[in-house]
């Protein structure tokens, strides 16, 4: 007997309240907080539509079609969900939509300013636009999510005594997971100013998570600017990545599971993505007889004394040419020449100032 037949016959054995209530004795040892809610969630709905029956894969996309008309990323969540009871239960999987991985759109620095700009010149609500410029300015300089913000208590802040000169603070993540993210002295020494009349068990900012995105969207409303709120998170990614900062410390900054996942954030392709293109066309440039320019945005093509024959010694002669190599040597772009790759006769010949044609 498989452990799939063992599971279903087992499953005869008890009631479907034993079935779920044994379910989510699962869960709840392997998710909390936001997740372990979301999955408690969309499983009581299935249990609902199915009323007394059992769990299969049949009834699971009947109950999937319902939501044909969501995001591509819901569907996606609701069938790994129900596709995990499916599992426990011993039936089939439901096939899993396919998502798909797009990049991060591209927002001028501007539509960023402008957010900030609208928060600080606001005259009314005198009380509540310096907590939510702090809360979005954290949200900036740390990459953390609206939840993290939510949740932020006054003793996840790790500002004075020994930590006054390397301040942190504990965010905590997705699935439970808690990460620990620097902060500027300039921050702290804010953050310190705002939750100094706050106790330890106080939330910082004192909002709901539902309510710092309603925050953040009614200020962008009031700039008239298109970024969403994930996209602080976006850019704090897309600095860090021009910075030079390695992925999987932004990854690590940023509590993803997956570095496929930050690599989507960024907004901008690599350095070494962008010193291969540079790179490939220089050498089609010297393959065609043509030298790139410092810049690689024009081509030059040398004279090289007649037209036609054998492109090793046209290309060999350019690099040979006095005025050439002095160039080459006051770049920054030089790159080794390897000779051994060109063809014997063609070195020996442009060595003896032959002409293509002899």
């Amino acid at each position: 007997m498989t452990p799939d037949q063992k599971r279903r016959l087992e499953l005869r054995t008890v009631s479907v309240d034993q079935l779920y209530e044994s379910y989510f004795d699962k869960l709840k040892l392997e998710h909390g907080g936001r997740v372990l809610q979301e999955y408690l969630r969309v499983i009581n709905l299935f249990r609902e539509f199915l009323g007394t029956d059992l769990p299969s894969v049949e009834k699971a996309r009947q109950y999937l079609g319902r939501f044909t008309s969501r995001s591509l990323n819901t569907r996606a969540r609701y069938t790994d969900i129900v596709n995990g009871l499916l599992d426990w239960c011993g039936e089939a999987k439901v096939e899993r939509v396919k998502v798909p991985k797009r990049c991060a759109r591209y927002i001028p620095q501007s539509e960023f300013d402008t957010f900030f700009a609208t928060i600080s010149t606001k005259k009314t609500h005198k009380a509540t636009i310096g907590r939510d410029r702090l809360m979005f300015d954290l949200q900036d300089a740390t990459g953390m999510r609206c939840a993290e913000v939510a949740d932020l208590k006054k003793y996840d802040l790790f500002l004075d005594g020994a930590h006054r000169s390397q301040p942190y603070l504990v965010a905590h993540g997705k699935g439970g997971k808690d990460r620990v993210i620097p902060l500027t002295l300039e921050m702290a020494t804010r953050l310190r100013d705002f939750t100094k009349d706050k106790s330890s068990e106080e939330s910082v900012f004192g909002l709901k998570v539902r309510s710092v995105v309603d925050k953040f969207y009614r200020w962008k409303r009031k700039a008239s600017v298109s970024i969403s709120a994930h996209d602080l998170r976006r850019r704090f990614a897309t600095d860090l990545d021009s910075l030079g900062v390695n992925i999987t410390t932004t990854q690590q900054l940023l509590g993803h599971e997956d570095v496929s996942t930050t690599q989507r954030y960024v907004a901008v392709p690599s350095e070494a993505a962008r010193q291969a293109i540079e790179l490939r066309t220089r050498r089609r440039g010297a393959a065609a007889g043509q030298e790139v320019d410092h810049h690689g945005d024009r081509l030059l093509t040398p004279d090289i004394g007649g037209g036609g024959g054998d492109p090793w010694v046209a290309a060999l002669k350019v690099m040979l040419d006095p005025a050439n190599l002095i160039a080459a040597l006051n770049s920054e772009n030089v790159e080794d020449v390897q000779l051994n790759v060109l063809p014997t006769t063609a070195v020996s010949r442009a060595l003896q100032g032959a002409s293509p044609e002899e």
